[in-house]
Parts: structure tokens; C-alpha cells; sequence
């Protein structure tokens, strides 16, 4: 046995894709209640080798544990966009187009550890329901979609996804997410977008579905996924690529920008990556005018998916493994 993997839960909420973890790791303890001395405690008493943060300085963190070094070899990925600034953690896992070298080492505490192929996998946690038709054929008009976080959806945001609708006649717009359940807050959108004369019956809110209730689902409702900047999507663009959406992104300057360009790299769609907000608005007016090439898209782009690297689970796995011994093997150098 190469590796035991130890999980500390800071979970508060547990449901079932906290389960399935638990059942897939050797160790499991829940540290929602326990002290940040307590937790480290434990992590030296099992006599951790590679401690990796998931959460970074997002909200309920738990990096007071990591600046008490209770690992010899601390690393960062996943739950962060960013450095975490903090000495105590020697690395954070990312790949060559988030953050080419030269670009944001200078902005890191950390050592960057450039993943060859990318820095995420993607499975889906339930069964993947049909890829449906194109809404166009039925509605006769194109419908842009973001199902990404609310509060990624900036000013600039609105003005350009308003130019395209503009451009693009009679298509519609559906903004996805928790927040929309709040009338105040789709207000406040509509107004943002009527400042740039798009009309509220172009728009359509579509409130947050739990995940048991299949919410890969609602991405058969949209044509072509708009991805938010500067600060792009994650989730939501797998989400939207395994239900046969293409993802037009904007290429940034750090690596919360440039997630979209690793992911559509990676699947070979370096045609949906904008380099400015103009290029973003005229890839999404040539596709929303090329209905055979979204259908394309449409029937090709899970497969895609599938057959890159992100959909190969047990290579990105002995990818890491491969990545983990080399960090252990050279602990003291």
C-alpha cells in the first residue's frame, strides 16, 4: 500500500457526496466541532506526510491549522484562486495555462507545481441524463445561459452579455443560482440590463435546484454557456461541456481568469476562448449564427469531454500519485 488517505471533514452539512467520500478513504474524522489544537493533534499523532488544503481562504476555512505546520509537506489546490500567503504551505497544484510560469510565481508564497494535462478531473456524481436537442430548433431563437455564481456576474459582465443579446436578435438570456430566489435580486439584475435596452422578457431566472433533483438537467434549456470574468467558472463549465453546451470564455491575467482557457484547451476549443471582451462578443454572435456548428457541439463535446484528460479519472490519479511521491522523496532538499 503506496498511500493511505486520511480525510478531515470540515463539513457542516454533510449529504450524500459527503457520504460517498467517507466510503472511499481509509480515515475520516469530522473536525466541525473540534478546536484548530485539536485537529492538529490528530494530524501529527497519524503522522501526516502531505497535508492538502481544499478550501484556501474561502469562507470556513480552516488555514489556522495550516500555519501551525502539522504536516512536513503542506499543499494547496482546488478551493482557491489564488495564493494563500502563507509560508507554511510549500505548494499549490495548478497547470501551465492558469498560471504560466513566469506570469504569477512573483504573486505566490507557495512553489507552483504545474500539473501536465491540467489540474482537474471531472466525473459526474450522478447518472448524466440525455443530451437533448438544441432549444433553438423549438424556440426559433438562441438562449445564452450562465448557471455560475451571482456574484461573479460583474458590471462588465452585464454590458458585454447585453452587447451580445443586442447583436444577436430575439435571443434570450437564463441566469442560474441560489441568490435568483430572491426577488430583490432579480430585480436588481433586470435593471442593470435595462440600462443597456434589454428588455426583462428576454431574461429568465432559473432558481437553484438541489442536487438531487439532477441539475445537469437545466443545461438542456441553453444553446451556448456564457462564462463570467474575471473571474470564470469551474464547475459549471464541466457541467455545461458534458450536456453538450459550448462555454465562450474570456482569457484573463490571473488565474481566477484563465481557468476557462485551461478547460476549453484541454477539450481542444481554443475557438471559444476570447482574448478580449470584444473577441468574447464576436465568437458569441458568429456561433449563435452557425446552427449546424452548435449541433455539432451538441452531439460531440461529452464525448470530448470524456476522452481528455479531465474525463480520465485513473490517470489524473497516478498523475498525482506521481506528483506526491516526487514531493516526498524530496521532503528535506
Amino acid at each position: 500500500l503506496e498511500f493511505e488517505i486520511y480525510v478531515y471533514s470540515n463539513v457542516k452539512k454533510p449529504d450524500y457526496i459527503t457520504s460517498w467520500f467517507r466510503d472511499h478513504c481509509d480515515s475520516w474524522f469530522d473536525i466541525t466541532q473540534r478546536t484548530d489544537q485539536e485537529v492538529v493533534d490528530n494530524i501529527k499523532n497519524n503522522k501526516i506526510d502531505i497535508l492538502v488544503d481544499l478550501a484556501g481562504l474561502s469562507n470556513g476555512n480552516r488555514i489556522s491549522v495550516f500555519a501551525q505546520k502539522p504536516a512536513p509537506i503542506q499543499v494547496s489546490w482546488l478551493g482557491y484562486p489564488g495564493t494563500i500567503g502563507l509560508s507554511e504551505i510549500n505548494y499549490r497544484i495548478t497547470d501551465n495555462i492558469a498560471d504560466p510560469e513566469g506570469l504569477s510565481d512573483k504573486y505566490h508564497v507557495e512553489k507552483l507545481i504545474r500539473l501536465d494535462g491540467g489540474f482537474h478531473c471531472y466525473s459526474a456524481y450522478e447518472k448524466l441524463p440525455e443530451v437533448k436537442s438544441l432549444p433553438q430548433k423549438s424556440n426559433k431563437f438562441i438562449t445564452f445561459g450562465s448557471f455560475n455564481n451571482i456574484s461573479k456576474i460583474s458590471h462588465d459582465v452585464i454590458k458585454t452579455w447585453s452587447d451580445i443579446l443586442n447583436l444577436v436578435k430575439e435571443s434570450h438570456l437564463i441566469i442560474k443560482g441560489r441568490m435568483v430566489d430572491y426577488p430583490c435580486v432579480r430585480e436588481r439584475i433586470r435593471n442593470e440590463f435595462s440600462q443597456y435596452n434589454i428588455p426583462s422578457d428576454r431574461m429568465e431566472f432559473m432558481e437553484w435546484v438541489p442536487k438531487n433533483q439532477s441539475p445537469l438537467e437545466k443545461y438542456n434549456s441553453i444553446d451556448i454557456a456564457l462564462d463570467t470574468f474575471p473571474y470564470n467558472g469551474t464547475t459549471t463549465s464541466f457541467e455545461a461541456l458534458v450536456m453538450g453546451v459550448p462555454v465562450i470564455t474570456l482569457r484573463g491575467s490571473r488565474h481566477a481568469a484563465r481557468v476557462g482557457a485551461s478547460i476549453m484547451t484541454r477539450i481542444g476549443c481554443t475557438e471559444l476562448i476570447g482574448e478580449s471582451e470584444s473577441q468574447y462578443i464576436q465568437i458569441a454572435e458568429s456561433l449563435a449564427n452557425d446552427i449546424s456548428r452548435l449541433q455539432r457541439y451538441r452531439e460531440n463535446l461529452r464525448t470530448n469531454l470524456e476522452k481528455s484528460t479531465y474525463g480520465n479519472p485513473r490517470e489524473f490519479t497516478k498523475k498525482f500519485e506521481k506528483t506526491f511521491k516526487s514531493l516526498y522523496e524530496n521532503r528535506y532538499i
